[in-house]
């Protein structure tokens, strides 16, 4: 079945005066969170060694009915499963909000990376974590339950955690309730509130340089689940962690934009009036600003590399009756908007590192493209990839 999420984009609203104020009184601090057991807490990771880049798979999303359990997977650069976890799904049970229909809640990630550890949302509330070394144990519990989702991204350091709320009311008529706040990964301790609305759904992606990466869905309610969707936002916020103020809007026009692939520490890539005359296709960066891709109507569309300069995409041109296909195999896109095909086969999915790229062949598996050699790598674990190890934004 086909899933689709309509996206329309909203402003950041705060409680402070910095992104303009929500009517909406402050919500009250939620309750501290259960203490990581001993020997597994969180610590610093400012000393430790540089580690080489993994992918992190997820599967057991995205599928209907529901399974009732998903599985994390960190791959390493020759396609092999190295550290594997698996989890309890969401309760997604369906919450009315028409007088004639039901629609599912809006898809939050239930997954993070900071620089050492891959934390994943064991069923509504439980935030559990694997390292490479093989610890793990429970970091976080989230205030989450049947009709609250939650949703988290923990900084590289592994000390904050941003947090959002999403509160679904019982019946139509209600309204739902969102909040998005930080605070101390292990113990809850300064906490700080940092976004409310009655209507809106943002939540943490990343960090970047201390600044939270947030998304944004137009609303509380799509037509059918897309949990991949959550990892690739149409559109991002950038606010400062502890006062709300936002610092840059990414991939948002008058006419509409859409982001493609999932955020590297470059930012994004994104198309603004996609498919008209107008059209342009951007590198925007966390920092607000952007790069224009020399390119056609039909866009450019996929992720960008870590290192900023290429984008694997599908090459699609344009057609005689104006429309775009004919794209089957890889291509690699330069920042002067230079295409060269690889000839490989499939759909981008990710980055691993400037080099390596994750990607989804026409059988529907999983592979590792080295783009200086050319090689292919089978790997051996099906699913999505929905970010990196380390997963610093820069």
């Amino acid at each position: 079945m086909k899933r689709v999420i309509v996206v329309s984009l909203l402003g950041l609203s705060v409680l402070t005066s910095g992104c303009g104020a929500q009517t909406a009184s402050p919500p009250a601090k939620t309750q501290g969170p259960s203490l990581t057991a001993p020997g597994s807490s969180p610590t610093p990771t400012t000393s430790q060694v540089q580690i080489t880049p993994l992918a992190v798979i997820i599967s057991g999303l995205d599928m209907y009915p529901t399974p009732p359990s998903y599985t994390v997977s960190l791959v390493d650069l020759t396609g092999k499963t190295i550290r594997t976890a698996t989890a309890a799904n969401r309760s997604w049970s369906e919450i009315h909000f028409t007088d004639d229909g039901y629609g599912h809640p809006t898809s939050l990630p239930q997954v993070s990376a900071s620089n050492n550890r891959v934390y994943y949302l064991d069923g509504e509330s439980a935030v559990r974590f694997v390292a490479l070394s093989g610890s793990a144990g429970l970091a976080h519990t989230l205030p989450a339950g049947t009709l609250t989702h939650a949703a988290f991204a923990v900084s590289p350091d592994d000390q904050r955690i941003a947090v959002t709320v999403v509160d679904y009311p019982s019946v139509s008529m209600g309204s739902i309730h969102t909040r998005l706040y930080v605070e101390d990964l292990l113990g809850g301790g300064h906490h700080v509130d940092l976004f409310e609305s009655r209507s809106a759904v943002e939540w943490p992606i990343g960090w970047h340089a201390g600044q939270l990466v947030i998304g944004v869905a137009g609303g509380p309610y799509g037509q059918n689940p897309c949990d991949i969707c959550a990892y690739r936002a149409y559109e991002y916020h950038v606010a400062d962690a502890t006062t709300a103020t936002r610092l840059a809007t990414i991939c948002s026009g008058p006419s509409g934009a859409v982001s493609f692939g999932l955020p590297t520490p470059a930012g994004i890539e994104c198309e603004v009036h996609y498919g008209d005359s107008h059209h342009q296709s951007l590198l925007e960066s966390w920092d607000g600003s952007s790069r224009t891709i020399p390119s056609d109507v039909c866009g450019v569309g996929g992720p960008v590399s870590p290192d900023g300069r290429q984008i694997a995409t599908v090459f699609r041109h344009q057609q005689p009756d104006g429309g775009c296909g004919g794209g089957e195999s890889i291509t690699l896109v330069d920042l002067s908007g230079k295409r060269v095909s690889t000839n490989v086969g499939g759909t981008a999915q990710g980055w691993v590192d400037s080099r390596h790229l994750v990607f989804q062949t026409p059988q529907g598996k999983l592979a590792l493209f080295d783009t200086s050699s050319g090689a292919v790598s089978p790997m051996d674990t099906p699913g999505a990839m929905v970010g990196v190890l380390p997963g610093n934004l820069g």
